[in-house]
């Protein structure tokens, strides 16, 4: 156990970080000078935001070659770029290196709270000198993912003219030259019914300046390109100059551009769900960016998971085919209409085929001879993965009965038990197993397996507004009932990590009793010493532990009874037992900075767990980021050094599927 703990104090103040190359550093000192170098990478960041890094990117040596066009990614408001470490994981698994994949933080990191922030010309400067530098040091055209904010920051790097707060020049059009070609290859395109529609553009005209073009793709992704439905005009990130109200100049001037400016190609992917952007502003979707290829909808993701969960649709967005785009002559030319074509095949083919996870078969079987196929079905949760489109229900289980894995696998009766003890993810309210990919790619990255990562869904995956959702004893019932399965499934204890509501669920779920809203009874606590410990090691991110500080009783999420109000019934419960019952033992990761929470709750820290090992406060990070960019410490609480968890005979069944 003290090995676990200085694993993390050692991570806590001395782990790793991620910046630009050494031989991308000294590039940007030759020829821009030391303090555009600093003010790139922004080291900053990564010292004084615990979690965060400031930037990332570069060639390890001046022989490193580039095979793909480079990708920037940029951020969205109160985040850095750490944000994109999924989309970085990812692409890397595609085949891009660290010099094909670029970021640097625009704005304070998250010190300021998002209502307070104001959008400023020195935003667009930082992203348009970025995109001038990576287009220089890579002798390249990029591709540019932006995200939330981070959309119309980076259109207004794109655009340039003049800073409407400042007035000072930004300069020309970074795509001097911008649309192509007329196509219809969208207006006669099937849509899946109330998951995917495509906004169709009347028309696509030619339009073409001289000049170089340094923007090939442009991706949005939850994007302001509208702005947000409940801009509060009293609030500095609504005001009428530079910001997210529809009706700011920034944005007026952004979408009254006749042509398509943000490259050679564009595309949006938006969710009607997203409640932090909203749907309609100034009379337009809020997600729809004016003269794209295509604006696609994707129903039931939420602002974060718009961003997250379409990783594989924002990859086959981009032109891999060809890497031409060397900053030539030859970089002007009309592209190649049937390679267009070509990319919008890919793209319709994923939207109406994409692949989802959902429990092995193998899993599944084992359902359903010892707890029955409703069992079976209400805990994969199919239902999620057909209506709700990007979202998966349900992810875990071995292949065949004979799966071993590499390291000191032991055998209870004839079920090949896996070497690492299970982990289970618990979601938050609105999101479904899915709001766990990143956490699954980076374990499976350190050596999990499928048949040790487990995760269901409970509540509708996001068609309610959180507001009107409380927390019901099928949420409790869930989550016991999974964590039962996966018990006798795989003969072992389970580790948990709750994000989020997931955690008090969660809490409950172990803890047992009755319900609190129906007096249903759940039984005895799951973690009963006197009987057998089913949960070995319990960690909640971002966890309304004592609640949420900004509860208004007026709505259901933050009901009396059982809720994530402090005062309510259930969360009374859960942090009134003497004795810590989550697990052997328990940690919770939060944030001060974390505005969807809060800090203060009944008199304790919102994020706190009751008699936990340890509750660690980390500054700067949202609700999102303590939940992704804790990947690391959150692997390091786990006790990975020994697999003791074998459970006596009779909590293990014969598994003969």
């Amino acid at each position: 156990m003290l090995m676990r703990y200085a694993l993390v104090i050692i991570l806590l103040f001395g782990g790793s970080r991620c910046d630009f190359t050494k031989h991308f550093n000294n590039f940007i000192r030759k020829h821009y000078g030391q303090e555009v170098q600093k003010s790139l990478e922004r080291l900053d960041v990564a010292k004084n935001h615990w979690g965060r890094l400031g930037s990332f990117g570069g060639k390890l040596h001046g022989g490193s070659v580039i095979k793909k066009r480079p990708i920037i990614f940029v951020h969205g408001i109160t985040q850095a770029a750490s944000a994109f470490l999924p989309q970085r994981h990812y692409f890397k698994r595609r085949g891009y290196h660290t010099s094909e994949l670029y970021a640097t933080s625009w704005g304070d990191g998250g010190k300021t709270l998002p209502l307070d922030i104001t959008i400023t010309c020195a935003f667009f400067q930082q992203i348009r000198r970025m995109i001038e530098v990576v287009a220089h040091y890579t002798c390249s055209k990029v591709d540019i993912i932006a995200w939330s904010m981070g959309s119309a920051v980076t259109r207004k790097a794109i655009l340039g003219g003049t800073c409407a707060d400042t007035n000072e020049t930004l300069g020309e059009p970074i795509t001097a030259y911008v649309s192509f070609i007329h196509h219809n290859f969208f207006q006669n395109m099937p849509s899946r019914k109330t998951t995917t529609s495509f906004y169709r553009p009347n028309s696509i005209s030619v339009y073409q300046r001289e000049g170089v073009l340094k923007v090939d793709t442009f991706l949005t992704t939850g994007g302001v390109n509208h702005g947000s439905e409940r801009c509060p005009l009293e609030e500095n990130i609504c005001n009428r100059i530079n910001s997210m109200y529809c009706g700011s100049v920034l944005l007026k001037e952004l979408n009254s551009q006749k042509h398509r400016y943000e490259g050679k190609s564009s595309f949006a992917l938006y969710s009607p769900n997203d409640w932090i952007i909203g749907r309609r502003c100034c009379g337009r979707e809020c997600g729809v960016l004016p003269n794209a290829n295509a604006s696609i909808a994707i129903a039931f993701l939420s602002h974060l998971t718009i961003s997250t969960d379409t990783v594989q649709i924002q990859y086959d967005m981009l032109d891999h085919q060809s890497y031409d785009a060397k900053l030539d002559a030859s970089a002007c030319a009309l592209a190649n209409p049937m390679q267009m074509y070509t990319r919008h095949a890919v793209l319709f083919f994923l939207l109406l085929g994409i692949a989802y996870c959902k429990f092995t078969k193998h899993f599944n079987a084992f359902i359903k001879e010892h707890y029955g196929h409703e069992a079976q079905l209400n805990l994969e949760r199919l239902d999620v993965d057909k209506i709700h489109f990007g979202h998966m229900g349900s992810f875990g289980g071995k292949f065949h009965s004979g799966s071993i894995l590499k390291k000191r696998a032991f055998h209870c009766y004839d079920l090949v038990v896996p070497n690492l003890q299970p982990v289970i993810f618990v979601h938050g309210v609105m999101q479904t197993s899915s709001a766990f990919l990143p956490h699954r790619e980076y374990f499976k990255s350190r050596g999990y397996h499928n048949s040790e990562m487990y995760a269901t869904t409970y509540g509708d995956g996001g068609i309610k507004s959180p507001l009107d959702v409380n927390i019901t004893c099928p949420f409790i019932q869930q989550i016991r009932h999974m964590i039962e399965a996966v018990v006798h499934y795989t003969c072992s204890k389970v580790d948990i990590i709750a994000w989020s509501m997931g955690s008090p669920v969660s809490r409950k779920a172990i803890l047992g009793g009755t319900c609190p809203d129906t007096n249903e009874t759940l039984g005895e606590p799951l973690t009963d010493y006197a009987t057998i410990l089913k949960v070995d090691t319990f960690i909640t991110t971002g966890g309304a532990n004592y609640g949420t500080e900004r509860c208004a009783l007026d709505v259901e999420l933050c009901n009396e009874i059982s809720s994530v109000y402090c005062h309510s019934t259930l969360i009374k419960e859960l942090n009134s037992q003497k004795h810590r019952y989550e697990g052997k033992s328990s940690f919770a990761l939060y944030s001060r900075d974390d505005w969807i929470i809060g800090r203060r709750c009944c008199g304790h820290e919102c994020g706190t767990l009751a008699n936990a090992n340890a509750s660690i406060a980390v500054a700067f990070l949202s609700h999102m980021g303590i939940a992704i960019n804790t990947l690391q410490v959150q692997y390091d609480l786990l006790d990975h050094q020994s697999h003791d968890a074998k459970l006596n005979a009779s909590t293990c069944a014969v598994n003969t599927v």
